[in-house]
């Protein structure tokens, strides 16, 4: 399992490459979308990752147009963060070419039999119902 997730990694990072963004761009692209309008405290917790860190990510990710920092109406201390309308486009694309990574790297199962591995890794997870989607 080790090696096919490295693999798919590997397999996702070229093609972000592609996008200009890298793995953690692409996880912070995706936690602010999820969240709505977090702080960076928010995803710095949620993702694992050191604030210093992430305040790099976020001034890359700001300097492109991708995101917008600005801080909270209501506490001053924290900035929100949210994907501007070209960040949105561009997750898109990223989610696109994630998902075509993975699909290529799967592409010697049968349908039913990426399904069931989705249904099993969910089950190792400890994930109890299962998510809407095409593995559903």
């Amino acid at each position: 399992m080790g090696r096919l997730h490295d693999r798919v990694l590997s397999d996702i990072a070229l093609r972000l490459k592609d996008l200009g963004l890298t793995l953690r761009d692409h996880s912070v692209l995706n936690a602010i979308a999820l969240t709505g309008a977090p702080s960076q405290q928010d995803i710095a917790t949620d993702l694992g990752i050191d604030r210093s860190d992430l305040v790099r990510v976020l001034d890359r990710l700001e300097e492109s147009d991708v995101i917008r920092r600005r801080r909270s109406d209501v506490d001053r201390r924290r900035h929100e963060l949210t994907l501007t309308t070209e960040g949105k486009a561009l997750l898109d694309k990223a989610n696109d070419a994630a998902d075509g990574a993975t699909a290529g790297r799967l592409a010697s199962l049968t349908t039913a039999e990426q399904g069931e591995l989705h249904h099993l890794l969910l089950k190792a997870l400890g994930v109890t119902s299962r998510p809407c989607g095409p593995h559903a």
